[in-house]
């Protein structure tokens, strides 16, 4: 049952990735287009530098469609239970954990701050708070690793 969730936390994330990047790339001029462009450091999961912020709109909206298929991708391994997907998931959930403690803290101890409303470093945290759960769930939970052994 708790792998359901997660194959199903996969696709719902890539229809969220591919609808925000979509908007991103339909309509870069918007408000809510700017708004959204002003989180991508906590949305995306890797760094984009720009060097016209006429392009960065779409170039954002690109990486969040990018994002959108390799979370696609992650569920269909996930329904397809490769032994894989594991590894790979618990290596995303453990990475997006370390990348934002590092963002957290690094910026919490040279005394800028982390720059995010309090709502937004509550959502931060909390996204960090599932990701550390799936990646204690499938590293530590009894039977996870029989679920996912090749048969022979």
């Amino acid at each position: 049952m708790s792998l359901n969730i997660i194959t199903g936390l996969y696709f719902v994330r890539a229809v969220f990735y591919f609808v925000l990047g979509g908007k991103l790339i339909s309509d870069p001029n918007s408000d809510f287009s700017q708004w959204l462009v002003s989180l991508s450091g906590v949305l995306i999961p890797f760094t984009i530098t720009h060097r016209h912020p006429e392009m960065f709109v779409k170039l954002v909206g690109e990486a969040m469609v990018v994002t959108a298929i390799l979370s696609l991708g992650v569920g269909i391994m996930w329904l397809l239970r490769s032994w894989k997907i594991r590894w790979i998931t618990m290596a995303y959930a453990g990475g997006m954990v370390l990348r934002t403690s590092v963002h957290y803290f690094a910026g919490a101890a040279s005394g800028v701050g982390s720059g995010l409303s309090p709502d937004l470093t509550a959502i931060v945290i909390f996204g960090c708070a599932i990701n550390t759960l799936v990646f204690c769930y499938l590293a530590f939970y009894p039977g996870v690793k029989e679920a996912f052994e090749k048969p022979y």
